[in-house]
């Protein structure tokens, strides 16, 4: 992995200082396969899914990526340059600004999705976190 990182950036790096290299950057490739291939196995360890298991973390995963399409959306309307006074507090501060934006309009969506269905609002259904 590490070797990989370091040949990707070394060819990177080479190619911007020597412009005759710079044709050849798609040599690169084979190094970033090689670190998908690494983060690929790293991610299928067994230890993941004794976190996984775990209640508390199971929620955290759960939520995290049940907001990942609205914060997606969300967040280029939410970030602002306002806070860059306080630099290293406003990147917390802005990713729970665009989390809680981001379940804000997952409940939104659910009530409009109640809204057309038949029957009454499940309140619950509508405010849970995944």
């Amino acid at each position: 992995m590490i070797s990989c990182l370091f040949v990707f950036y070394g060819v990177q790096y080479s190619a911007k200082i020597n412009p005759i290299i710079a044709p050849y950057q798609i040599i690169t490739l084979l190094p970033l396969v090689g670190i998908v291939f690494y983060f690929y196995k790293w991610c299928n360890a067994g230890f993941w899914g004794k976190v996984y298991q775990n209640k508390r973390c199971h929620a955290v995963i759960m939520t995290i990526s049940g907001l990942c399409l609205e914060s997606y959306l969300i967040q280029y309307s939410v970030f602002t340059t306002s806070m860059n006074s306080i630099f290293p507090l406003n990147l917390p501060i802005m990713v729970l600004i665009v989390l809680l934006a981001a379940f804000v309009c997952k409940c939104l969506s659910r009530v409009f999705a109640q809204t057309f269905k038949d029957g009454d609002y499940d309140w619950r259904s509508i405010i849970k976190p995944y």
